[in-house]
């Protein structure tokens, strides 16, 4: 009797112990029409331990029987869900009669439903952001938002975009809007210095036109594919929280990140041509030279001039020279007349440019914590050949509540470009100019396949430069893509660390410290025999950039009463700023084709 009763008394305890085991349990989320709820919050109730739904709705978790979970997601009424003895559930969620409110990221990072906002906002969200592949944040915000003004300075790879959010605040100052990016100001200067001018400008919005290179603003450093939203401050809010430096208004940048739904892994693409659209008229009649008579590269000061003979009655003579592969240029009563002249294409220069945007991210978390990690690259070239721009960026940020009362959050960015830039504005060495002021009866390419690389379209066989003056005046186009070089580095990185404690369901601290470091390279030259200088020169400019900010807010909200509420926001700033610039110049070239430094005297 004993021997059973023991018997019966180990299945009993073995029994309960299998019922306390935690087992795999199944299940779908779906609302009323039967879809699948994505990203549905599944928790075990009274505990930290959770899940989230797929995209689909399903999810697995471990639990025991008798555990209660507690089923939520956003504009469904949370339902809990008894574990029986079934191993597979279906779940049905009911719509919450709710109504979500807008809500607008504004100073700080702190988020606010727009109806309680007192200033003029926009809000542009991510996918408005990023339609034309372009990789330029900024200038994908041209015609988003009222009363903002966007300006491409040029369409060449890596070319600045000025911005203007509430008109002209200052005569002489700055009149861009303040860039911040997850609650952290970043800097969207412009650091250049143009040698042709002997100025700190460059050709570009609001500079001097006459100069050489387009400047690059830093705020076209951001990845569009990291974007969530813009908010744009318009009003003094902005002003009374950022100072200052906010007197233009404020462009409030939030970035993507992950959450519950499981991982994600999302990539795009995207290629685009660029081509010319227009181009001024040029007249295709008249030679080079005066008063209805032929002067070509090596004649007197009418080889200036584009109104010599009419081009119909001219004609090569057929033997090669260094001016022009199908000869001396003769009348047509001359013995040695043999191919009749045509004008050339003087803007068979251009070529189709290429932008290839590519980025990856991968996203994930659950209720809890989040992650997201992004690889982006834009790689293009331009119309002008040798022009490019390329740009690498890798973003990492993530959250997590510690527990109900306290949570972090950070990230970090990181950008690499480099940027062959190209001349132009109204100087000598400008690339449209010498186009322009080319006569029909010269070819800047000597009629080669491959004029940019053959150094024969731009060089004669002294060295001296080829074009159409034969001297002084203008440089020839092939020349200054090639001897005349300007080359752009920048290294940068900016990011944030966030700490905030929820002390009651009405009062919060948090504190954020963030930073943007970057340095800029440039290095433009001029090889020997350039029009701008004839002896060659180099300039290099070495920008490196620091800014920090620490921000600690006390954040106040109770709702006293059905029809009234009142906020609070007290806290401390410490912002600091340092910048660098070591300009170095050299002249006098000793050998040429060697653009460095050690080559000037």
């Amino acid at each position: 009797m004993k021997k059973y009763l023991l018997t019966f008394l180990m299945l009993m305890f073995l029994g309960t112990l299998a019922f306390a085991q935690n087992r795999t349990i199944n299940g779908v989320v779906r609302d009323e029409n039967g879809s699948g709820v994505s990203g549905a919050s599944v928790i075990i109730k009274g505990t930290t331990s959770g899940i989230s739904a797929n995209a689909a709705g399903e999810f697995t978790i471990q639990a025991k029987t008798g555990d209660v979970l507690e089923i939520s997601a956003t504009n469904f009424v949370t339902s809990d869900v008894r574990v029986g003895a079934q191993s597979d559930l279906a779940v049905i969620l009911k719509r919450g009669n709710n109504v979500m409110e807008e809500i607008v990221v504004t100073a700080l990072g702190i988020r606010r439903e727009k109806r309680e906002l007192a200033t003029a906002t926009q809000t542009i969200n991510s996918d408005e952001i990023n339609k034309s592949g372009s990789g330029n944040a900024l200038s994908e915000l041209n015609g988003k938002a009222s009363g903002l003004t966007v300006i491409n300075s040029a369409g060449d790879p890596g070319a600045g975009t000025y911005i203007r959010l509430r008109g002209v605040t200052s005569i002489t100052g700055n009149n861009q809007p303040l860039m911040v990016v997850d609650g952290v100001p970043i800097d969207n200067s412009v650091n250049s210095y143009d040698a042709t001018s002997a100025t700190p400008n460059v050709s570009g919005p609001a500079s001097n036109q006459t100069g050489g290179a387009t400047p690059t603003n830093r705020g076209v450093d951001l990845n569009p594919s990291d974007i969530e939203s813009v908010s744009l401050l318009k009003g003094p809010s902005a002003t009374a929280l950022y100072g200052i430096s906010a007197a233009s208004g404020a462009i409030i940048i939030t970035t993507k990140r992950g959450g519950a739904g499981g991982t994600h892994i999302s990539f795009n693409s995207s290629l685009t041509f660029d081509k010319m659209s227009q181009v001024p008229d040029l007249q295709t009649q008249y030679s080079q030279g005066s008063d209805g008579l032929y002067a070509g590269p090596t004649g007197n000061s009418t080889r200036r001039l584009t109104w010599g003979a009419a081009i119909d009655t001219l004609f090569w003579d057929g033997n090669s020279n260094i001016w022009d592969p199908h000869g001396d240029i003769v009348g047509a009563s001359s013995p040695l007349a043999k191919i009749p002249v045509f004008a050339y294409d003087r803007y068979n220069f251009f070529q189709t440019g290429e932008t290839y945007n590519n980025n990856i991210a991968v996203s994930g978390g659950n209720s809890k914590s989040g992650f997201r990690v992004s690889l982006g690259n834009l790689n293009q070239t331009g119309i002008i050949p040798t022009s490019k721009y390329d740009k690498t960026t890798i973003a990492l940020n993530g959250q997590s509540a510690i527990s109900d009362k306290f949570s972090i959050s950070g990230g970090i960015n990181y950008i690499r470009t480099t940027n062959d830039k190209v001349q132009q504005g109204s100087n000598v060495s400008s690339i449209m100019l010498g186009l322009l002021r080319t006569p029909p009866t010269f070819d800047n390419s000597y009629g080669l396949s491959d004029p940019v690389s053959n150094t024969a379209s731009y060089l004669q066989p002294n060295g001296h430069q080829r074009d159409y003056r034969g001297g002084p005046g203008y440089d020839n186009p092939f020349w200054t893509i090639n001897r005349i070089p300007f080359n752009e580095e920048v290294n940068r990185v900016f990011g944030y660390a966030q700490a905030s404690y929820q002390l009651f369901d009405w009062i919060s601290f948090n504190y954020r410290l963030g930073g943007d470091v970057y340095s800029q390279n440039d290095k433009n030259a001029y090889d020997i025999f350039s029009n701008a200088f004839a002896a060659g020169a180099i300039h290099l400019l070495n920008y490196t950039n620091e800014q920090y900010n620490s921000d600690f807010t006390i954040n106040l909200k109770k709702t006293l009463s059905k029809d009234f509420s009142g906020s609070l926001l007290l806290g401390q700033n410490y912002f600091t700023t340092t910048s660098k610039a070591h300009l170095s110049h050299g002249t006098g070239f000793i050998l040429p084709n060697f653009l460095d430094m050690r080559n000037a005297t």
